[in-house]
C-alpha cells in the first residue's frame, strides 16, 4: 500500500473550509495534545498545505478523536473530525480497509462482537426504555450491568436490555459502509419492539455519542444524567462518609461535549459521600480513544501518561472501560462509579479487580446473555 495519500474528498468539505479560514494559530490545541505534539506544530500550516500537499496515510490514525483540541480552542475548531474525515476517505478509497495491520484485530473485535452469540435486543412486545450497557461494561462486570438493569426496572417499571454493540470501532476505523450496514440492522431489530418513543438509557459514552449523532427518532439518555433524576439506591446513600480515600474524576472524553453527564457523575459521587480532591472536568485522553493503541502504540502510552500524570489521587473514579483499562494498567487504582454505587464495599477496596482479559471480558459478554435469558424469561429477543 502506498505511504503517502493526498486528499480530494475532504478538503472539498465544509468542515475543511471553515477550518481553513478560522484557525489563527494560537496553538492551544497543540499545548493539551500529545499527538499534536509530535506530528504537527502549526495547525494552520498543516490545515493550508492538506489542500496542495500529500500527508503520510498513517496520519490520520493517530488522533485520539477524543475533541480535546475543540474544547480549549477560541474558534470552536475539532481537528478530530478532520482526522476522522479523512480516515473515511482513506478507507473508502482503500476498498474499506485502513492501511494499518493493527487493526485485523479490531476488525475481528467488531466481527465477533456482531455475532448472535453476544448480541440481542431484549424486552416484552411493547417496551418502549431499554438499558444498553456498552460492550466494555458487559465485558468487565456482567454483575454490575445486570445490578444497574434490575434497579432501572425497580425506578422506571418495564425496561428491555440491548446487548448489541453501538459499532462506534468500525465507524472510527472510517468503514462507514460496514457501520451503516450494521447500525441499520441493530435499529431494524429495536423498533420491531415499539415504532414510537423508544428511549434508550446508556452507561458508555461511546454508545451515548453514536446514538446521538446517528438516530434522530429514538430518545437517547445518560444513565449518568438519569441518575440525577431518580437518585441512586437508598442503601447507598452515604456509604462514602467514613472512607479515608480520596478520589480524581476521570472524565470521558466521548462525554465532554454533554454537561448533563459529568454533573450526573459528581451528583452520584456526592451522594455517595466520597472525597473528592477536584470536581474540575479532565479534558484529555486516557490513550484509547480513536484506536490510537492498534494504530501506534508509542503515541497511545505517552497519551495515556499525559492522562494518569495530571490525576492528583492514586484512586481514581471513571464511567469509560477505555479510562478503566488505561488507569488500572498503571500505578493507580481506578474504580467504575457502578462498583461504588453497587458493590460490597469489605471487598470492593482489599480485593481489587485489575484489568480483564480478553478471554475474560468475551466469556463475561457471553455470562451476561446467558444469566439474563435465565432471569428474565419471559423477555422476548428480536
Amino acid at each position: 500500500m502506498k505511504t503517502e495519500f493526498k486528499s480530494k474528498k475532504t478538503i472539498n468539505t465544509s468542515i475543511f473550509k471553515t477550518y481553513k479560514s478560522d484557525c489563527i494559530n494560537c496553538k492551544k490545541c497543540v499545548n493539551i495534545c500529545p499527538f499534536l505534539q509530535e506530528y504537527i506544530k502549526s495547525p494552520k500550516s498543516f490545515i493550508s498545505d492538506l489542500e496542495n500537499s500529500s500527508i503520510d496515510i498513517n496520519l490520520p490514525y493517530y488522533c485520539s478523536l477524543c475533541s480535546c483540541c475543540k474544547r480549549v480552542c477560541p474558534k470552536d475548531i475539532d481537528l478530530g473530525q478532520l482526522f476522522f474525515l479523512l480516515r473515511e476517505e482513506i478507507t473508502t478509497t482503500n476498498n474499506g480497509k485502513t492501511p494499518i495491520k493493527g487493526h485485523k484485530a479490531m476488525d475481528f473485535h467488531q466481527n465477533f462482537s456482531n455475532n448472535t452469540i453476544f448480541k440481542g435486543v431484549y424486552g416484552k412486545k411493547n417496551t418502549k426504555k431499554f438499558f444498553m450497557p456498552g460492550c466494555s461494561l458487559n465485558g468487565y462486570s456482567p454483575n454490575l450491568s445486570l445490578k444497574t438493569y434490575n434497579y432501572l426496572k425497580e425506578k422506571l417499571g418495564d425496561v428491555g436490555l440491548i446487548l448489541n454493540c453501538c459499532n462506534k470501532p468500525t465507524k472510527d476505523l472510517g468503514k462507514r459502509d460496514l457501520f451503516d450496514k450494521r447500525f441499520s440492522q441493530f435499529i431494524s431489530s429495536l423498533k420491531k419492539f415499539n415504532n414510537d418513543d423508544i428511549e434508550i438509557i446508556t452507561a458508555c459514552q461511546s454508545c451515548f455519542r453514536v446514538l446521538k449523532d446517528e438516530t434522530k427518532d429514538i430518545k437517547i439518555t445518560s444513565l449518568w444524567s438519569l441518575f440525577s433524576e431518580i437518585g441512586i439506591p437508598k442503601n447507598s446513600i452515604g456509604k462514602g462518609l467514613g472512607s479515608n480515600l480520596t478520589f480524581s474524576i476521570k472524565d470521558s472524553c466521548q462525554g465532554l461535549d454533554y454537561k448533563e453527564i459529568g454533573d450526573g457523575i459528581r451528583y452520584v459521587v456526592e451522594s455517595l459521600g466520597y472525597n473528592l480532591n477536584s470536581k474540575d472536568v479532565t479534558n484529555n485522553c486516557c490513550g484509547l480513544g480513536g484506536i490510537v493503541h492498534l494504530s501506534n502504540p508509542v503515541l497511545s502510552k505517552k497519551t495515556k501518561d499525559n492522562c494518569i500524570n495530571s490525576l492528583n489521587s492514586d484512586n481514581v473514579i471513571t464511567y469509560c472501560g477505555g479510562c478503566l483499562s488505561a488507569i488500572n494498567n498503571s500505578d493507580k487504582n481506578s474504580y467504575h462509579i457502578l462498583e461504588l454505587i453497587f458493590e460490597d464495599e469489605d471487598t470492593l477496596f482489599v480485593d481489587r479487580k485489575v484489568n480483564i482479559s480478553a478471554l475474560s471480558s468475551w466469556k463475561n459478554r457471553y455470562k451476561i446473555k446467558k444469566d439474563l435469558v435465565k432471569e428474565d424469561s419471559h423477555l422476548e429477543k428480536k
